[in-house]
């Protein structure tokens, strides 16, 4: 855009530039047009200072135009955001071609919101820019939104490729705490009993509160806090000042979270299916205030997703109880039949015992005494005492209700076994013998 009027040529320093905005009641007609977009509107220097914005932008910082020509466009953009804002605007100096920008810009309250930053070159009669013309748009929602659809697909992904709960309540807190900014998040699960609580994700909460939290342990109740509320009546609770507060201090969890900067907080109780409470999932801040409808979404979304992880949890621990108990009455079952298996099985080595036992006699009894044949049977009773005390404690292991273990197995040794449990069933086939089995095993 080149600047012109009654052909009279606008001069080349930016400085001198400025007349046409307020000659004519420009500046008005700029404002007449610009105050009824809902977007911000502005002219900014090449050095980045703001010449003239329209209604939504000065609201949305709180300040009037004369605060804001003292000081730059980017200095309420946030700090992460700065460096590639900075680099973006100082490419579209020395190139004169537009630029299109994402960052977060910081309200009058102090929140941070995305804008979509974009700028067009304004020119003299040189082709210098003068100004940059600059419509910057709020798609903080959107934004947002697609992060949590983001975080909501991984966490699902977590619960079906299996990762445990704290890895998922984990992950699920830190999710919040990344679209909502500036909180912290925290999830107490309950015990199976009903009356207390467990402690069950806070990533970010300092460490000294989390390990002095009052509300762990405790019964869920009125008294133990905003999580014992929300708990003990299936509703959302909203303490917007906790310094305003006089209750919770029995179990002293108001005393302990004012000490570690916690103003308000916003607890939600995690329903089951059947509506029974298996938890609590609460957002905490460092400054009073209540959430917006967003927040309020945000936590009823993924509290949901919480109740899922933690139903999920249950009923894999339910079924593994159930499995348990299963394969115990199986084995339970299975034993009568292996009854004369396992007698067979003992009585090989108690008759090798007492075999052996009666040459060891013989051998001392001879003159001279066969020592060496007689420590080598000796060694022989031995093994076949292990043997047999081997049989009873699987015998045992077979009917006590212990969890599955996984150890090291020795093949061979479990073909052996085999082939002498059932050497006098197999015996009696043409074909077999201890050799042809094991080749066929091999």
């Amino acid at each position: 855009m080149k600047i012109s009027s009654n052909n009279i040529a606008v001069e080349n320093e930016a400085p001198h530039a400025r007349w046409w905005l307020w000659e004519a009641g420009r500046e008005a007609h700029f404002r007449a047009i610009s105050d009824g977009i809902p977007e911000f509107l502005y002219l900014a220097t090449p050095a980045g200072a703001v010449e003239i914005a329209n209604r939504n932008f000065l609201d949305y910082f709180s300040a009037t135009m004369d605060a804001f020509k003292s000081r730059a466009a980017t200095d309420t953009v946030h700090p992460d955001d700065l460096p590639r804002v900075v680099a973006a605007l100082k490419e579209s100096n020395e190139t004169g071609q537009a630029y299109n920008v994402e960052c977060r810009r910081r309200r009058a309250d102090g929140i941070y919101r995305w804008f979509e930053m974009r700028g067009s070159p304004l020119r003299d009669l040189n082709e210098r820019i003068v100004y940059w013309f600059v419509l910057e748009r709020d798609f903080d929602d959107r934004k947002r939104s697609e992060a949590l659809i983001a975080g909501e697909k991984q966490l699902l992904e977590m619960m079906a490729f299996g990762d445990s709960l704290p890895v998922v309540l984990d992950a699920l807190c830190r999710l919040v705490e990344g679209i909502a900014e500036h909180c912290w998040c925290s999830i107490l699960l309950i015990d199976p009993s009903g009356k207390a609580f467990l402690y069950g994700a806070a990533p970010t909460l300092p460490r000294d509160y989390n390990e002095c939290e009052p509300q762990v342990g405790k019964l869920t109740d009125f008294e133990s806090g905003p999580c014992g509320m929300a708990a003990s009546t299936k509703l959302q609770v909203i303490v917007p000042d906790l310094a305003a507060e006089t209750q919770w201090d029995v179990h002293g969890w108001r005393t302990l979270a004012l000490k570690h900067g916690l103003r308000s907080v916003w607890t939600s109780p995690i329903l089951s299916r059947s509506q029974k409470v298996i938890g609590t999932f609460a957002i905490y801040h460092s400054e009073p205030g209540r959430p917006s409808q967003f927040q309020l979404d945000l936590i009823a979304r993924l509290t949901h997703i919480a109740s899922i992880a933690i139903e999920r949890t249950q009923s894999e621990e339910a079924l593994g109880k159930v499995r348990a108990d299963l394969m115990h009455v199986t084995r339970v079952m299975s034993l009568g039949a292996l009854t004369a298996s396992i007698a067979h099985e003992v009585n090989q080595p108690l008759s090798g015992i007492v075999t052996n036992a009666s040459t060891c006699l013989r051998m001392l009894g001879s003159e001279p005494p066969n020592i060496e044949g007689a420590s080598e049977t000796a060694r022989r009773m031995i093994r076949d005492g292990h043997r047999a005390a081997d049989v009873i404690k699987r015998l045992r292991a077979l009917f006590s209700k212990n969890g599955p273990t996984t150890e090291p197995l020795d093949l061979n040794e479990a073909t052996r076994e085999v082939l002498a449990l059932f050497s006098a069933d197999l015996k009696g086939t043409a074909w077999f013998s201890e050799s042809n089995w094991l080749k066929a095993c091999r």
